[in-house]
Order: C-alpha cells, then structure tokens, then sequence
C-alpha cells in the first residue's frame, strides 16, 4: 500500500498516476484542517479511454470520484468502508478550494 501527503491546494495535486489498464484502489483519507476555514476537497480521476466503437482518437476525462467538504479546525477520516467502490483509472488528484499548509491531506492506495 502506498501513501501520499500533500497541503490544500487550488491547483491540483496528483497523489498517483497510473499504468495503462490498472486500476487504482483508494483505502483511506485522512484530513487535519487547521486552516481557518471550511475546505471543500475533489478527488479527480483523469485518462483517456481505449478506441473503439468509432472513436479512434477519444479525448482525456475528468471524472470526479470523491467530493467532501472539511470544516475549520475538523479532523475527518474516510476509511474502506466509506471508500469501498472508490476506484480511480488513470492519474488521481486532489484540487481544494483553498490554498493552505495548514490542510494536511493523506491518501492511502493500493494498485489492482
């Protein structure tokens, strides 16, 4: 299992890219917001699906897989009950609406 740290950041953070064809398990979220304001968090998966049925040339997706808004001073855990059909395609990131050290985000994941 793999782990990544990173801060509240309005630019998004990449936790993890993936290899073609394998799939990334997120198991946990752990987030300590001492900033002194909610911060609402997007876990994005994006890739660019194979050609077919016509498509010879698909464009790269967006797709929002986690959305959680984070009180001031709040510590929260998503654990892998929460989290159990969360299951990410290509390069996984996180993008908050704010930008703060003191918003402490770590992802833990596993490859499939």
């Amino acid at each position: 299992m793999a782990t990544k740290k990173i801060t509240a950041n309005t630019t998004a953070q990449t936790i993890t890219s993936a290899e073609k064809h394998n799939k990334c398990r997120i198991t946990a979220i752990n987030v300590d917001n001492q900033y002194s304001s909610s911060v609402k968090l997007t876990l994005q998966d994006i890739f660019t699906p194979d050609a077919s049925h016509g498509v010879s040339s698909p464009s790269e997706k967006t797709i929002t897989r986690w959305v959680r808004t984070i009180g001031d001073n709040t510590a929260y855990s998503a654990d892998q009950n929460e989290l159990a059909d969360l299951v990410c395609l290509g390069t996984v990131k996180m993008v908050a609406s704010a930008t703060s050290t003191d918003c402490v985000i770590v992802v833990n994941y596993h490859w499939e």
